[in-house]
């Protein structure tokens, strides 16, 4: 053959022709073919074509000449067909005409086509018929053209395939960047005999490496790049769904006799057997070699080729720009998707062996790399709305990615829907849920890959956990809004909406839930918090917020202010699971006060409300208000708090009560328990001004059966039988100030008994609260017979004690004395009063000692003749008890404590025993100056020995002594002699 006239390529097997032929070497190329070439050679010039007359469309290009067997006697010689059993069979004509020739070139042009998808040097084929001359090419003057045929590619995919080239001659291996480019491809056929012109479009996807492993190990030969190729027709048909999909062949960058089973043509460097008709084998499977590793990570990197190709040759399939016919665009989309492998799904024969893997691996690319590759229909429509037609919708296009997490406003869904649930499609669609065109086939085949793929099938859960991501498109305004105004529209279809959604999945989508009498309440497919979901009485679309969950309630007509905070009556009878709407629960406190905020007057926020029907009506809005917080789950959790912030206790005296802390004034129950024995107590109750709650308003239910619900006034008006509540009434009169009248009646002493049997009742033991609440009220009578508390320290009088200034220090020392055996004695024991028992040594250590010095001269010396005429004496014989220890500490702590009293009056202060002088030891009062002595009324003897038990000095100290020596001797002192007599008897013990 001869190329461009320039290069000239000869084969001669038998080694006849070309000078310096042999059997290793058969064939010569010559190259630079000049006129000095051609005129040693010149019988091959003309059959090369290179005469001047030679036609213009003949001068580039490559020209083959074969040997071609044109008589029976070539056919008869020759080596390779002669003897053949077809030839001599005489089943096939071995001889080669002219006519044959032009025959099997007509056949060839198909072929001519597939060259030129992945052969990047050759841009056109052509063959001509040059006119048979006859043996007058004399007479001719110049060459003609009989017939040609051209098959070319487009200039703009010559172009993107040099790009290709540059990018091929780049890669380095497994270190290089990998790339892949697509363009579209126009493939041109020109015939001269038919005089038309016709054209195929496709889009070409090549490259080199594995797109989406840029690191794999290309080991085989590293003469050999990794390039591989897809060539995908975009041709489109009236009618996508009969449409005979392509059954592509395989390229080792020409077609090998193989199909793949996919709807589009492979290419790749394949390594190929020896026939180079198939790809290699290895000879032992189990143990593939290098040739069959290259074929498989070529087959993976075509794969990934194959699944960019499907992003991006969209733009070919389908135009970005709107369509006026809906139809159109579905055909168009449709002829995209004939471009996937999908084979499950109908009766369509799988792509085998290495081609099923290639399959397999282009939907696990596209769900690694999460592609585009969903359709759905968006309509668009007309800014011209004064023709009411057909024409003023358009479709457009809008792809979605396979799983969307990050980004699920893009995400699409997958939709057969039944003959029921068509009915739910318009109201979906308008919610702003993208339904797919996308074939169902296609979620099968990712749902086939190993891990699954499951792709998202629009179904109740699906629709649910979309309108949680996209909730904000139903109303352009937000929520809350009139469910009118929402993409709804009207509350049925919110309501067939909210069944779907509701609806079991066993259950069909069209079975109306509510009033379907089901046992089971129904759940949403996940929480419904945070989401619009919930319809309210005042026909507002609202977030279900679990932190402020609605009520649903019968009793939403009571609270005509406050319809927001309750399920709108049209959905009560839905089967919602109870968790979705308030629950008794101490977190509804908040929302039962602005409601009861908005009902109810502001006056009745206080503890006590005077004058209370100018308030509020007891008949028509008091006792239907009862009826409400007493029936309702939800208010009557909290009712212990709304009556702590509104006074709804009414009493018979026109008052309400609210209860804003545990031990306030409450209307008593005395009709709940009516018995001719609480008479009495009744009586004094009634005396000391206690209220009593109005039974005419409260009386419906506190006469309910113990089954049933009781109602609020035995929850929170005390009865008689709760003595200790009673005790807190009592006990808030008192603090009030109104109770005075009842404590100066001339019945006090009469009523204090009555109360007192009557509250005996209570274990003041365990009850410290109502014992601090009796004790605080002055009930007692002290030895003086005045009313008194049980406040700061109580003892019972113990009787042998001095009363000199009694009432002075009893008051300084807040100390309290019953009587032993008063009417005190019917609450209990002493013990349990907090009433202690004191001796009367242990009166005066804890309480008249240290109050000593508010007693005047007299009242002190009554109290130390007391002591003297015997309570020392008892004293001092108990400290010396050997089988009573406690006595015996409590008289030496009030020997010790009597020791150190302050009690002699010196100069105006007192001061102890000890710190005066013994007038009968005769040192003392030689040297009187240095002592201080008793006075004189307590100079008896009778006084004195008592004075020397609690301390009265009757010795001096050694440095007494001494300094009375020196005053001696040095002559200072009066009486010399006498001093120094008796200071010598004391020395030596005489005095």
């Amino acid at each position: 053959f001869i190329s461009n006239g320039t290069t000239l390529c000869v084969l001669d097997p038998h080694c006849r022709y070309v000078p310096g032929a042999d059997i290793l070497q058969p064939g010569r190329r010559y190259d630079n073919l000049d006129e000095r070439f051609w005129s040693n050679w010149a019988d091959l010039k003309s059959a090369y074509l290179r005469d001047e007359d030679c036609p213009e469309e003949l001068k580039e290009g490559s020209l083959f000449r074969f040997p071609l067997r044109s008589t029976q006697k070539l056919v008869e010689n020759s080596e390779i067909v002669g003897h053949s059993e077809s030839w001599i069979s005489g089943e096939v004509d071995l001889c080669i005409t002219k006519w044959v020739m032009e025959e099997h070139l007509k056949e060839w042009i198909p072929q001519m086509k597939k060259a030129l998808f992945f052969l990047n040097h050759v841009t056109e084929l052509k063959f001509f018929v040059i006119k048979d001359s006859h043996g007058l090419r004399h007479s001719m003057p110049k060459m003609q053209l009989t017939k040609w045929f051209e098959v070319s590619v487009d200039q703009a995919a010559r172009e993107s395939r040099a790009q290709l080239h540059a990018m091929v001659r780049e890669f380095k291996g497994e270190e290089s960047r990998v790339d892949a480019i697509n363009y579209p491809l126009t493939i041109t056929e020109k015939s001269s005999d038919m005089k038309c012109v016709s054209s195929q479009n496709w889009v070409i996807q090549q490259g080199v490496g594995d797109l989406v492993k840029p690191d794999q190990q290309w080991l085989f030969s590293p003469q050999i790049k990794p390039k591989h190729g897809i060539a995908a027709c975009i041709d489109l048909k009236a009618d996508a769904t009969k449409t005979k999909l392509l059954s592509g062949s395989v390229f080792c960058f020409l077609p090998l006799p193989i199909t793949s089973r996919l709807p589009v043509h492979v290419n790749g460097a394949f390594i190929l057997d020896a026939t180079r008709r198939n790809l290699w084998r290895p000879t032992d499977p189990e143990d593939p070699d290098d040739r069959y590793k290259w074929n498989l990570r070529l087959i993976e990197a075509t794969a990934s080729s194959y699944s960019k190709l499907l992003v991006d040759a969209q733009q070919y399939y389908v135009k970005p720009s709107a369509y006026t016919s809906g139809t159109q665009l579905w055909n168009n989309i449709h002829h995209f998707y004939n471009a996937f492998p999908m084979w499950l799904g109908k009766e369509q024969e799988p792509p085998e062996g290495m081609f099923l893997t290639l399959a397999r691996m282009v939907y696990m690319k596209l769900a690694e790399q999460n592609e585009e590759v969903l359709a759905s229909f968006k309509k668009i429509e007309s800014v011209d709305t004064s023709e009411c037609s057909a024409e003023s919708k358009q479709f457009a296009v809008e792809w979605h990615p396979l799983l969307n997490e990050g980004n699920p406003s893009r995400q699409g869904h997958f939709w057969k829907p039944s003959l029921a649930e068509k009915t739910l499609a318009p109201i979906l669609e308008s919610i702003g849920m993208n339904l797919l065109v996308s074939p169902i086939r296609l979620q099968k085949h990712f749902a086939d890959l190993e891990p699954k793929v499951e792709l998202p099938i629009a179904s109740r859960r699906s629709v649910y956990k979309y309108y949680s991501t996209f909730h904000q498109q139903v109303s352009e305004t937000g929520f809350p809004c009139q469910i009118k105004n929402t993409a709804f529209k009207s509350t049925d279809n919110f309501k067939r909406f909210t069944e779907y959604l509701l609806a079991p999945e066993t259950v069909p989508a069209s079975t109306p839930v509510a009033g379907s009498g089901l046992s089971s309440p129904q759940v949403f497919p996940d929480s419904p918090f945070d989401l619009p979901l919930l319809l309210t009485a005042d026909e507002q679309l609202r977030i279900f917020d679990e932190q402020n969950k609605a009520i649903k309630s019968g009793y939403v007509a009571l609270f005509p202010k406050c319809q927001e905070h309750f399920l709108h009556p049209g959905m009560l009878k839905m089967n919602y699971v109870k968790s979705y709407f308030r629950e008794p629960s101490a977190d509804n406190w908040g929302l039962i006060c602005s409601i009861l905020s908005a009902t109810l007057p502001a006056s009745l926020q206080v503890q006590v409300v005077r004058k209370a029907s100018k308030h509020i009506n007891f008949q028509h809005e008091l006792k239907p208000l009862w009826q409400c917080l007493s029936s309702d789950p939800v208010f009557k959790q909290h009712m212990e708090e709304i009556v702590g912030v509104w006074a709804l206790l009414p009493s018979t005296d026109d008052r309400l009560f609210s209860i804003q802390s545990n031990d306030q004034l409450l209307p008593l129950d005395i009709f709940s328990e009516p018995t001719s024995a609480n008479q009495p107590i009744i009586q004094v109750l009634q005396q000391a001004g206690m209220p009593f709650l109005d039974t005419s308003i409260t009386g419906l239910y506190i006469t309910k059966p113990a089954t049933a619900l009781t109602g609020p006034t035995k929850q929170f008006c005390p009865k008689l039988s709760n003595h200790a509540r009673v005790l807190t009434n009592l006990y808030c009169l008192y603090q009030e100030g109104t109770l005075q009248p009842f404590l100066t009646s001339r019945d006090i002493d009469r009523n204090i008994e009555t109360l007192f049997q009557y509250f005996a009742n209570i274990h003041f033991a365990n009850d410290k609260n109502s014992l601090q609440k009796i004790k605080s009220i002055p009930l007692f009578k002290n030895i003086d017979g005045k009313q008194c508390t049980l406040l700061g320290d109580v003892y019972v009088w113990p009787g042998s004690i001095c009363q000199a200034g009694r009432e002075k220090w009893v008051k300084e020392a807040n100390v309290v004395f019953l009587k032993k055996g008063d009417v005190w004695t019917k609450l209990g024991s002493a013990s349990v009063l907090g009433i202690q028992d004191l001796t009367t040594l242990q009166v005066y250590t804890r309480y008249i000692f240290p109050h000593f010095g508010l007693f005047s001269e007299e009242e002190r010396i009554k109290h130390l003749q007391h002591i003297r005429d015997g309570l020392y004496y008892d004293a001092e014989s108990e400290s010396k008890s050997e089988y009573y220890p406690e006595k015996r500490y409590i008289a030496n702590q009030f020997i010790s404590a009597l020791k150190a009293l302050p009690c002699l009056l010196h100069n105006g202060s007192l001061k102890p025993v000890s710190d005066f002088s013994d007038p009968e030891v005769k040192i003392f009062p030689t040297f009187k100056e240095s002592f201080l002595f008793p006075p004189k009324e307590l100079m008896a003897q009778q006084w004195l020995v008592f004075l020397r038990k609690i301390g009265l000095r009757t010795k001096v100290t050694k440095e007494e002594f001494v300094q009375f020596c020196h005053k001696v001797s040095s002559g200072k002192h009066k009486e010399l002699r006498k001093a120094s007599s008796v200071l010598t008897r004391y020395l030596f013990g005489a005095d």
